[in-house]
């Protein structure tokens, strides 16, 4: 980054209340989502602007961040969105980037669409963390890892990754994707969700690569809930 940016490059202490792991749109594919442990993010708030309290609720975070005022200000998102709150403030960040659980899909380039869900990360330097996707993915925040699995399945799904994929161009391919293809919501009693996130929790549990056995059944029942068969 500062070597493209001219920005120099910095070592320094800072609190890891305000660290977490990076997901980026490599590290996501179908069924796993899994953060390259050398990439961090230094996230300073829990809502929509910077925490104002930064400088004596973290001091040492407020130093180094303080170090590259004038270009955190220079920001066009902050200049348009944000101006006059704190200049260490992220847009497009609110409460729903700290959902425990995600269900992502990166940005279409060509490729298959594909989904994966995430929780709870075991850092190797900072311990259990929520895991923080990249400006290249797309998310939909959910409450549990049941719902979260039910929805990867879902969208897995031969029949809705390949719609997706086909509209691709035609379609906004955030959030809105859930509610354009009437995936119909969680149901923790229904047995045709509860078969689905159980599949998809078995593949991600593993590290992705489904069988064809397990794709036809997770495509079966999809069709089911959605009345195609």
């Amino acid at each position: 980054l500062g070597r493209r940016t001219g920005i120099p490059q910095v070592e320094a202490r800072v609190e890891t209340m305000h660290v977490f792991p990076l997901l980026r749109g490599r590290d996501v594919g179908p069924f796993l989502a899994r953060p390259d442990p050398d990439y961090r993010l230094l996230l300073p708030q829990r809502g929509m602007h910077g925490d104002p309290n930064l400088p004596l609720s973290a001091p040492l975070t407020y130093r180094f961040l303080a170090r590259f005022k004038d270009e955190l200000e220079r920001r066009s998102s902050y200049r348009r969105y944000q101006k006059g709150k704190p200049f260490w403030s992220l847009w497009s960040t609110g409460p729903y980037t700290f959902s425990e659980y995600k269900v992502l899909w990166k940005e279409m380039s060509g490729g298959r669409f594909a989904a994966a869900y995430t929780g709870r990360y075991a850092d190797p330097l900072l311990g259990d963390k929520i895991v923080i996707p990249d400006h290249k993915l797309y998310f939909v925040p959910v409450e549990t890892e049941d719902e979260a699995a039910y929805l990867t399945a879902f969208l897995n799904a031969p029949v809705i990754a390949q719609a997706v994929s086909a509209y691709a161009a035609q379609l906004s391919l955030g959030t809105s994707v859930v509610e354009y293809l009437k995936i119909p919501p969680w149901e923790a009693a229904n047995s045709e969700h509860h078969r689905l996130a159980q599949l998809a929790k078995g593949i991600t549990a593993r590290g992705g690569a489904p069988t064809a056995d397990e794709i036809q059944a997770i495509d079966r029942l999809v069709r089911t809930i959605l009345g195609l068969e």
